[in-house]
């Protein structure tokens, strides 16, 4: 029923009068701000959790569907209800989940792309489908990508490539034959069906668990057998295998396959029908311009509202007079109600909040325009509204505050794994110690690490990698140790050459050709360079070009064995030995600067890298050398070799910092992680490091531990 107050914005049909509601406040007693719909979905089950809070102390029953989440933008549907169904709690999407999303119409969708363009992109996303069930190593066809970046699977692969090809085999032959043929659309659609029965037709599914997969292959299949029984001059337009997969999901696009009913679940609802549900908590997402209200038809060319209105069709004034009633109407007489904006999309670019947001008193509107365009951390505004009657729980007016939502412990490290301490590390493990403990775990003794499918082009490592490989073949070769910097060239142009063919082949990305040809640039300023350190002496010991070696250092009286690889070591008849590590960053680096931190007086090693080859070669004979870069940088005057100037003292120093570091190892101190965080290794997530409040999360993390064991994820890919 219209509160009393309220007749005078309805005539005598139950109609809303435009000129009144334009006029009046949206009632909101609680507003949480996200910076992007990833926060926003994080916050909607945060939100959620705490409306079950308070309906169970106020003695209401806690089920999933006493909360009801709306949705300002339907496609919102997705993120929200993969949290809440992350965090256990149930979802069901009211108005049916599309048939676009299914598994068998993703299937097609990538499938057909994957015919079309032979893209590496579709080939991963292929093995990852989980209908799909390709017996694929996926770490090692990450790996193939990122080694070999393809552009195309049409043509030959490289021979080491095997992953790549094995998957390209098994997609391959999913296929229908000559998919690029054109062929008349109710023959594709017979195709199509023998594709799905293969891969879905010996599975067993149970008509309750399976709901979903049942009711998407019983859509398609009607939609297919229909397709197969066309007739007509229509039919006989022939069309290729992509084209009749992509005819046949734009059918699909618009229908809806209902949920499975029959349990509580956390309903999800479009804005409209919000007002409708009876839920005693609500929580409605993405109120932001545009969504609500709605801007569809707002700029109309052929319709505009001038138009509009003159043929009585809703214009821009009424919907907003319109979603004004209805967000009043929603908020109206619930027990909590929670209303979410973002302040940017997914992509980083701003958004406005909605027009609904600013429908307040003049301090009310200041302080939510504050709270949206101030820095970018999830905040919340609870807001008293005199003007309409409010939900039932009115607050006070506060400082905008960030949100910490405790859905997520840090986990800790596991006792059961630091029984056996490790008494083996290679020299990059002392530098992952001393930037973060944690970390140092969870590589290092979880062995955890990223792998994804996303190479576009050689990362740092790769382009390092396939420099080195050149390097490695010119430091044993005759040019070794030439002082004609255009010989040199031209031995490190023939490695590249035959490198780049073996690792790329033809079909690699056309990034990775540009990349080689930089890399070419930078051979030649190594090449000059070379030419000048082999004129002052210096000849490179081709038995310690790439050479592996370990070493044996007691510590506490006990052995801890340190391995590594060394690019290289010169000797020169007056100086004795160096030890040179390449370095393929854009710009040149100095050791020092890589090594230690600090100020002058109180640096502080943060890598032990160069230390540790000096150490190690010591014991193999080569004691006291110099240690330094030689960088292949961007720019050519960055070219250069780089020296260590580090005395015996900080020598020593640094083997005091080994000590310490194996020390803290075998005693087993990988907590608290390093804050603030500044890494790029793929452990973002688990590790917190955009967590708001993350200094309190990781103490709070400690404290649940204590509580709870916590399960660490199994080693492997992160």
């Amino acid at each position: 029923p219209v509160p009393p107050e309220h007749v005078a914005g309805l005539d005598a049909l139950g109609g809303l009068d435009v000129d009144y509601w334009e006029t009046q406040h949206v009632a909101i007693s609680r507003l949480v701000l996200a910076d992007r719909p990833r926060d926003q979905a994080a916050l909607a089950v945060s939100e959620v959790a705490k409306a079950l809070d308070v309906l169970e102390a106020a003695g209401e029953p806690r089920v999933a569907d006493a909360v009801t989440v709306g949705l300002g933008d339907e496609r919102a549907a997705g993120p929200v209800r993969r949290a809440l169904e992350q965090a256990n709690a149930p979802a069901r999407e009211a108005a049916g989940r599309p048939a676009s999303r299914t598994g068998p119409a993703t299937l097609l969708s990538v499938l057909a792309r994957y015919a079309r363009d032979r893209d590496a992109d579709m080939l991963a996303a292929l093995a990852r489908h989980p209908d799909l069930r390709l017996k694929v190593n996926l770490s090692a066809l990450d790996r193939n990508r990122r080694e070999h970046v393809p552009a195309t699977l049409r043509g030959a692969l490289p021979e080491k490539a095997t992953a790549l090809r094995a998957a390209r085999a098994a997609v391959d032959a999913l296929l229908p034959e000559h998919p690029a043929a054109l062929r008349s659309w109710p023959v594709w659609s017979e195709a199509i069906l023998t594709l799905l029965q293969q891969v879905y037709g010996a599975r067993s599914l149970n008509r309750r668990k399976d709901h979903g997969l049942i009711g998407a292959l019983e859509a398609m299949n009607t939609l297919l057998n229909e397709q197969v029984a066309l007739t007509g001059p229509g039919a006989k337009g022939e069309v290729t295998f992509a084209q009749a997969v992509d005819l046949t999901l734009a059918r699909l696009a618009h229908q809806r396959l209902p949920e499975l009913g029959g349990t509580a679940a956390v309903e999800l609802l479009g804005f409209l029908q919000l007002p409708l549900d009876d839920a005693p908590a609500v929580v409605v997402v993405d109120v932001n311009e545009g969504n609500v209200p709605d801007a569809s038809g707002a700029a109309d060319p052929f319709l505009p509202d001038g138009l509009r209105r003159t043929l009585g069709l809703p214009d821009t004034r009424f919907r907003y007079a319109r979603d004004v009633l209805l967000m009043n109407v929603a908020l109206r007489g619930r027990t909590c109600a929670t209303v979410l904006a973002c302040r940017h999309d997914a992509q980083g670019n701003p958004l406005m909040p909605s027009r609904l947001l600013l429908a307040a008193d003049d301090n009310t509107v200041v302080s939510r325009v504050k709270a949206f365009y101030g820095p970018s951390q999830s905040a919340e505004l609870a807001v008293s509204d005199a003007s309409v009657e409010s939900t039932k729980s009115q607050q006070v007016e506060q400082t905008p505050e960030r949100v910490y939502s405790p859905g997520f412990w840090i986990p800790q490290p596991r006792a059961e794994l630091l029984v056996a301490p490790l008494d083996k590390l290679p020299v990059t493990g002392f530098r992952d110690y001393l930037a973060c403990p944690y970390r140092f775990y969870l590589k290092r003794v979880e062995r955890l690490r990223e792998q994804n499918d996303r190479s576009a082009e050689m990362d740092g490592g790769v382009f390092g990698d396939l420099a080195h490989a050149v390097l490695e073949d010119f430091g044993r070769s005759d040019e070794a140790n030439s002082q004609d910097a255009t010989r040199i060239t031209r031995a490190l142009n023939a490695g590249l050459d035959h490198h780049a063919a073996a690792q790329f082949g033809a079909v690699a990305a056309p990034a990775v050709r540009v990349q080689v040809e930089r890399l070419r640039d930078r051979l030649a300023h190594f090449a000059q360079e070379q030419a000048k350190e082999a004129a002052e002496g210096w000849h490179i010991l081709p038995d310690c070009v790439e050479k592996e070696i370990k070493a044996v250092f007691m510590v506490d009286g006990e052995p801890f064995t340190v391995t590594s690889k060394i690019d290289r070591v010169d000797e020169h008849p007056e100086l004795g030995f160096r030890v040179v590590d390449y370095k393929t960053s854009d710009t040149g680096k100095k050791p020092e600067d890589t090594h230690r931190s600090g100020p002058k007086n109180e640096k502080r090693w943060t890598d032990l890298q160069l230390p540790l080859y000096r150490a190690m070669l010591a014991l193999e004979g080569m004691g006291g050398a110099a240690v330094g870069y030689f960088n292949l940088a961007k720019k050519e005057d960055d070219s250069k070799v780089h020296m260590a100037d580090w005395t015996e003292d900080d020598h020593a120093d640094a083997l005091g910092t080994r000590d310490w570091v194996i020390q803290e190892i075998r005693a087993g101190h990988f907590w608290p992680p390093k804050d603030p965080p500044g890494f790029d290794d793929g452990l973002a997530r688990l590790c917190g490091d955009r967590a708001p409040q993350r200094a309190g999360l990781i103490e709070q993390s400690a404290e649940q531990s204590a509580k709870h064991s916590t399960a660490m994820p199994q080693g492997g890919d992160a």
